[in-house]
């Protein structure tokens, strides 16, 4: 599945990154989806894995059962101060057979120091760095990265920060549906990515109020795109209903938040319940074996 040209640069990529240490001293960490959420609310067992328009809840659990595994715990804490947490969140994506990389990028950022202006400033070099993506979705990134940055910081000592972002996209494949021989009036196939995005940076502090603001620098933004494999979600659709809880969309953007970005973005989700961090952990596994496609789910898994 992943043994194509480039994989082993790909997979050197992912490691070196989640094993780099100290890169930041405290972690903001967001959610967004983009698009139309085609899931059944009512939806669940199996057919969320199995009903293609079912896959965004689909997704969004898969991350959330990875998060799990890796003890990230986003909506427990306002900053998280475990680099390695993180780190091991972004491996157990990796690891899921479903998910492939696509595409990694380091786009190189200059940031002026005014808070105004760092939407923009973002957005400009998202825009430059893929000018196939909608420029209204890279500046609903951005947006997100913004709404981050904490008002005030009281620890001293957390210098160096890191906005990081889960985004599940919901869009066009370029590809029509089968059942015609004219490409007129074919409905596109769906097409569902998942992407993180992280930001180190460091912020300003007024040294009596605490207050935060961003400093003039240069930094860089990381960004891994992966594309889901739908027929993997279908054919294995009753072995991870049975070992993995389904979430909807709404409760995505909550537990994969820091609790005081997840209080003012996520006011539309106020109907759907919080949920506890492990809740789906399996008692033994080792998110970094592999395998091939049934024995490498299992282990992903940890049965």
């Amino acid at each position: 599945m992943r043994f194509g040209p480039g994989v082993l640069l790909i997979t050197a990529a992912i490691i070196i990154a989640a094993n780099a240490q100290a890169e930041f001293d405290a972690l903001e960490s967001g959610a967004l989806f983009l698009g139309t959420d085609t899931s059944d609310p009512k939806a669940s067992g199996p057919a969320v894995f199995r009903e293609p328009n079912n896959h965004p809840f689909a997704v969004a659990s898969i991350v959330w059962f990875s998060a799990n595994k890796a003890q990230f715990c986003p909506a427990e804490a306002e900053v998280v101060t475990d680099p390695l947490a993180y780190d091991n969140f972004v491996v157990a994506l990796y690891r899921f057979p479903g998910f492939e990389v696509s595409k990694i990028r380091k786009i190189p950022v200059r940031l002026s120091g005014d808070l105004g202006r760092f939407v923009d400033e973002i957005k400009e070099q998202l825009d430059e760095s893929d000018n196939k993506e909608s420029s209204e979705d890279m500046r609903e990134i951005a947006v997100r990265l913004k709404d981050l940055i904490p008002p005030f910081v009281e620890d001293r000592s957390w210098k160096r920060w890191a906005l990081t972002a889960v985004v599940i996209r919901r869009g066009d494949s370029g590809e029509h549906e089968e059942g015609s021989n004219s490409d007129r009036g074919r409905r596109r196939k769906p097409r569902i990515t998942l992407e993180t995005v992280k930001l180190v940076l460091r912020l300003s502090r007024e040294e009596y109020s605490g207050k935060t603001g961003v400093e003039s620098q240069s930094t860089v933004l990381s960004r891994t795109t992966y594309n889901i494999d739908s027929r993997f979600l279908v054919k294995h659709a009753e072995r991870l209903t049975r070992n993995i809880d389904t979430i909807s969309v709404g409760q995505f953007m909550e537990v994969m938040s820091t609790m005081r970005w997840d209080m003012v973005v996520n006011k539309r989700y106020a109907g759907d319940a919080m949920i506890p961090c492990g809740q789906s952990i399996p008692s033994t596994g080792n998110i970094f074996q592999r395998g091939h496609e049934y024995p490498r789910l299992q282990r992903w898994m940890g049965l």
